[in-house]
């Protein structure tokens, strides 16, 4: 009988943890589509930054033209990292539930990358322009 309790509340204590993974997955889900809802619209202003960058490196001399250059190189890489991370996101992964909690892991971490890497960007531009 002493080795029964123990023993039930092993298997209780693991029935309840795995009970917790479809709601992890869905938080995780809804985490990354949430940091992807926040920079999304923001790569309308990448484009125009990488636009204004441009049009005014024509007008520079070239070491200043090349900054802003590279500058708008940047905010392009920006723009496209966010693309590609869009095209290999998968809403509905399957696979065991181990596997979808850990793609959406790094799912979360992957789209924070993006969203890092875009307001970086975006905003080393922006400081170039109102120079």
């Amino acid at each position: 009988m002493k080795f029964m309790i123990p023993v039930s509340f092993v298997f209780l204590t693991i029935f309840l943890s795995c009970g917790d993974k479809p709601d992890q997955i869905k938080a995780l889900k809804d985490e990354v589509m949430d940091v992807h809802d926040e920079v999304m619209p923001r790569m309308g202003d990448l484009r125009k930054a990488s636009k204004s960058l441009m049009t005014k490196a024509e007008s520079l001399d070239s070491l200043s033209a090349e900054e802003l250059k590279a500058l708008a190189a940047d905010i392009e890489a920006a723009n496209e990292f966010m693309m590609e991370w869009m095209r290999q996101y998968e809403t509905d992964f399957e696979g065991t539930e181990e596997e979808v909690l850990n793609y959406y892991k790094a799912q979360r971490k992957s789209v924070q990358e993006v969203k890092e890497r875009m307001l970086n960007a975006l905003e080393k531009g922006q400081k170039a322009l109102s120079e």
